[in-house]
């Protein structure tokens, strides 16, 4: 699979990423799913504001569930979807959102989606190997998708972690086997209603053999500071 799909795009490395010692830094658009109303969980705010004093450099944020959106004062910036899968969002609504900015006289430099960068890819593979080597059964949970190129890569990243990846409503059945204490890790950057869900419901039914080993992504202190030395490299 991964050599079937070396030549798309979901699997492209990052095109900027360079050593701290020889990059400038300029303004970075984040652009996150969000919550209902356009709300910025305080993690990712909190995320933005750590980033920016590393880069000493702008670091706006766009949630595509805002109706209204933020002004921007720089002449330029590179958009960095942190999007985790590929879907409507990262197929349509970030074109659509460099489209935009473009419109309105800003230089735009894009990105692909967080999910396909080969760093992030590569900390994941450590994470399930770490899991592994603690006597662990390492478990990535996700949310529904609809579009067959999110199919298509919850399959490649199936095979290039060899584990499982759930539906956040099939995972209840998954760790049942009590032989073994399974580590889940939501495939969320920030809280929403699946992370939500998850912690209720094992919370509720306290599963002993079940490890959350965060409520998301940037609540787990080794993935929030890999992703900070990841987007500091960012030009």
């Amino acid at each position: 699979m991964m050599e079937q799909l070396s030549g798309n795009p979901l699997l492209l490395s990052h095109p900027f990423a360079q050593p701290a010692a020889i990059r400038s830094c300029g303004p970075l658009l984040l652009v996150v799913h969000g919550r209902a109303g356009g709300l910025i969980p305080e993690e990712i705010r909190a995320f933005s504001a750590a980033l920016a004093a590393r880069r000493r450099s702008p670091v706006a944020i766009e949630a595509l569930t805002a109706e209204c959106r933020p002004p921007f004062i720089e002449p330029e910036l590179t958009l960095v979807p942190l999007l985790l899968l590929p879907g409507v969002h990262v197929c349509r609504d970030v074109p659509a959102i460099r489209q935009r900015l473009r419109g309105e006289g800003l230089r735009v430099r894009s990105v692909p989606f967080l999910g396909s960068w080969r760093g992030w890819l590569q900390y994941l593979s450590r994470w399930v190997q770490s899991e592994r080597e603690k006597g662990r059964s390492p478990l990535l949970v996700h949310h529904p998708l609809s579009m067959a190129a999110g199919c298509r890569y919850l399959s490649m990243l199936e095979e290039r972690l060899c584990l499982p990846l759930l539906r956040a409503d099939g995972v209840a059945p998954y760790c049942a086997d009590e032989r073994s204490i399974t580590s889940l890790l939501p495939l969320a950057l920030a809280p929403n209603r699946m992370t939500e869900a998850l912690a209720e419901r094992f919370a509720a039914e306290g599963k002993g053999t079940f490890r959350l080993e965060a409520p998301c992504l940037l609540g787990h202190a080794p993935t929030r500071s890999f992703l900070l030395d990841l987007l500091q490299r960012l030009p």
